[in-house]
């Protein structure tokens, strides 16, 4: 965790003080292994902190934070970029990540450290081959919209990161300490949840992929009047995230994370009905239902994936939620922008 935020400070200061692309490029790398660094460790830490009593609370506060970010950043970049310029608001960055990284050194220096595992027993082929396959097909996922399916480079791509993926899971099975105990999937909770997850962020991602180019092309409103009008979703995310982690604890997690997934459905199929016609309000208000839908699905849903392993296997299971999360954002900003393209293409537009 405080690796993270550390790589997270050296990659910002980097952009900061770059003078070329490549340097550029770079910093911006290191701000992304840093940032992957804090997500996977900062869930572990907050759930081992409280019981499984209020494991859903929790998660939903953390959740709660998160939406909050989504408010307030594109407001204060906006006004740090505004009056510092861009190099600006990654000085701010990697000085902020710089002082977490000073408080969590201290608050977790009083915390007890579980027994940590051996560097034999992490399984780096393991790591290398997962890497591979996640790399190859993410990647060819993201240009895969641009290339087109019928692209060699496109076929090879996840031909490639499958069979990577068939070496992972064939490493996994003979060695003797896997980096991930494939046994996590045989109840039908993880699996459920993981796939869940998966499924409402492409959902979610495709959603607020399109929005915003609907918004300017079709209704036509400025680039500020579309960002302000992402910030009520952004307080509903904030508002009922802790709620709703509270309504979990005490109603079962399986069956408020259902609710949620209905009223995303509701939410989504709602936009998806808009015409030319519709009222900014109408929007507006559709997108508050499908972050009130989120922030009912998300919290429960990891709370359940938690309840489920042990809690040496946390950080396996904290990086499942997020890769499912990161999974489903890229293959659905992937697929509905291969849907777009194929509309318009088959009515004529260039």
């Amino acid at each position: 965790y405080l690796g993270g935020w550390i790589i997270t400070a050296s990659g910002a200061l980097g952009v900061a003080l770059s003078s070329t692309v490549a340097v550029l490029v770079a910093g911006r790398f290191a701000m992304g292994l840093g940032a992957a660094l804090v997500q996977a460790t900062s869930m572990p830490i907050v759930v081992e902190a409280f019981g499984a009593s209020e494991r859903g609370r929790v998660l939903g506060v953390q959740m709660g934070v998160g939406g909050v970010g989504t408010v307030l950043g594109p407001v204060f970049g906006g006004v740090v970029i505004g009056a510092f310029g861009w190099r600006g608001s990654y000085w701010i960055v990697g000085t902020a990540s710089i002082a977490l990284a000073l408080v969590a050194q201290q608050v977790l220096a009083r915390r007890t450290e579980r027994k940590r595992l051996p560097l034999e027993a992490m399984d780096p082929k393991g790591m290398l081959m997962l890497v591979v396959a996640l790399l190859l097909l993410l990647t060819t996922a993201t240009a895969a919209p641009s290339l087109g399916l019928t692209s060699g480079w496109v076929r090879a791509g996840f031909v490639g990161g499958l069979f990577a993926g068939a070496l992972f899971l064939f490493q996994e099975r003979r060695t003797v300490s896997p980096m991930l105990d494939l046994g996590l999937f045989r109840g039908s909770t993880v699996s459920l949840g993981l796939t869940s997850g998966v499924v409402v962020f492409m959902a979610t991602a495709s959603v607020y992929f399109l929005v915003p180019f609907y918004a300017q092309t079709v209704l036509g409103l400025s680039p500020t009047v579309v960002g302000l009008m992402l910030v009520p979703a952004g307080i509903v995310t904030a508002v009922s995230a802790p709620l709703m982690g509270y309504a979990a604890d005490r109603f079962g997690h399986r069956r408020v994370s259902l609710v949620g997934q209905f009223i995303l459905a509701g939410a989504i199929a709602g936009i998806a009905s808009i015409h030319a016609g519709q009222s900014v309000l109408v929007l507006t208000l559709l997108l508050m239902g499908s972050s009130l839908g989120l922030a009912t699905f998300h919290a429960p849903n990891n709370a359940s994936i938690f309840s489920e392993v042990d809690t040496t296997q946390f950080g396996i299971a904290s990086g499942l939620i997020n890769l499912a999360r990161n999974m489903g954002n890229v293959v659905g900003i992937a697929a509905v922008t291969g849907v777009v393209t194929a509309t318009m293409s088959s009515r004529g537009y260039p």
